[in-house]
């Protein structure tokens, strides 16, 4: 989908992004009014030469190209909020701090309660997000 998306952005290149806003709004309804955000990676492996795959650290099959998306969902809900497709070498923390300012602006002045992230994120630029917005948060130490 990413390439056909990125065929249709040379015409209009805003594209992506007016369909993360519709997303946003048809979910809108369906949230809670208060959100915990919870932040997450993955690693989805890839077989043959999909574009962006990468060899990255790989759990599941060692040496394989994967994908090391990045998802946002609400806690309570568990509806997806944003995601993020990465080639399998990224670092979960790697664009981690515009892709939480994206997902912010697209909820647009919802009241976020708090957030929970694993060990793999962290960094002051990402702590300092929270503290501007006065978002609590929590992460997985171990």
């Amino acid at each position: 989908m990413y390439k056909e998306l990125a065929r249709l952005g040379k015409g209009t290149p805003h594209v992506q992004q007016q369909l993360r806003q519709l997303s946003s709004e048809i979910i809108r309804p369906c949230l809670p009014s208060s959100l915990i955000l919870d932040l997450d990676s993955t690693v989805e492996t890839v077989y043959g030469n999909q574009a962006k795959a990468a060899k990255g650290t790989n759990p599941h099959k060692p040496g394989r190209k994967s994908y090391h998306p990045l998802l946002i969902f609400e806690g309570q809900s568990r509806l997806c909020l944003n995601v993020a497709l990465r080639a399998g070498n990224t670092h979960s923390s790697t664009d981690a701090v515009p892709f939480l300012e994206q997902t912010l602006t697209l909820l647009k002045g919802r009241t976020v309660k708090y957030a929970r992230f694993d060990k793999g994120f962290g960094g002051e630029s990402f702590y300092q997000l929270f503290e501007t917005h006065k978002i609590s948060y929590t992460g997985k130490l171990k």
